[in-house]
């Protein structure tokens, strides 16, 4: 059971976390974003950007273990599932793991088909894979459907 006194901590945590993050201090970011885990399993911003840290770290099984939880928490709004996969799409991409960023890519984009993020992802996912065709043709596609300003 989380009591107030650990919400209250588990918040502090992630704030310097965050600070840190921002500043570009992967591993003083990872070891206050992990406390504020300790405290409260269940906040999925803190494992969020915990998982971006560790993958700034090349740290990348541990990343995908991280996030992973989080896409398992109770009540996770839909908003939240796509930025979780987004981000495990990209580990994997990093990874060079195109399968796993394949599936993960198709996942978050259930969620915002026409975001041009996930599918400027997904195409070079396609086209580092092999995929040249599919890949080049998803950022044609992706470009008609959001021109530039």
């Amino acid at each position: 059971m989380t009591t107030t006194t650990n919400v209250i901590r588990s918040r502090r945590f992630y704030e310097r976390g965050v600070y840190f993050y921002e500043q570009g201090k992967w591993a003083d970011a990872t070891i206050n974003l992990r406390d504020a885990l300790a405290l409260m399993p269940s906040f999925v911003a803190a494992r969020m950007y915990l998982g971006s840290a560790l993958g700034k770290q090349k740290k990348f099984l541990e990343a995908i273990r991280i996030l992973e939880d989080g896409r398992r928490q109770p009540h996770v709004e839909a908003d939240t599932q796509r930025q979780l996969l987004s981000l495990l799409g990209l580990i994997c991409l990093v990874r060079q793991d195109y399968p796993a960023a394949k599936y993960y890519l198709n996942a978050a984009i259930k969620f915002a088909p026409n975001d041009p993020l996930l599918r400027h992802r997904m195409a070079t996912t396609l086209c580092k894979s092999g995929a040249f065709n599919e890949g080049l043709d998803l950022f044609l596609q992706s470009t008609r459907d959001n021109p530039e300003p």
